[in-house]
């Protein structure tokens, strides 16, 4: 199941403190996961849930390592709202977790 890898790889970065280049990592990791099985993750957790994912993945892709950048655009955010609004999202996931029998 790919959610399951998605799950696990959330649970390891999104609660401890996390470096820039470990955020940078989730990211790779999720971003290649998310991409690679879209059609097997609608599949497997539903329409609605495959929609957060792909607003994690828009997450993620606003995320800007350098300050100067996100000082000149700002639809950038930087480490700290990365984890908060990833963290946010996949918390609405959690929440229905027990439907795909997962846990």
């Amino acid at each position: 199941m790919i959610f399951e890898k998605i799950d696990k790889l959330f649970k390891h970065y999104l609660y401890k403190e996390v470096s820039k280049d470990e955020i940078l990592e989730s990211q790779k990791q999720f971003e290649v996961l998310f991409a690679n099985f879209r059609d097997e993750l609608d599949a497997e957790i539903g329409a609605m849930n495959y929609e957060i994912l792909d607003s994690i993945f828009m997450i993620f892709d606003s995320y800007e390592p350098d300050a100067e950048i996100r000082v000149s655009d700002k639809h950038c955010i930087d480490e700290v709202d990365l984890i908060r609004e990833i963290r946010g999202a996949y918390e609405k996931i959690e929440k229905n977790s027990s439907k795909w029998h997962l846990r």
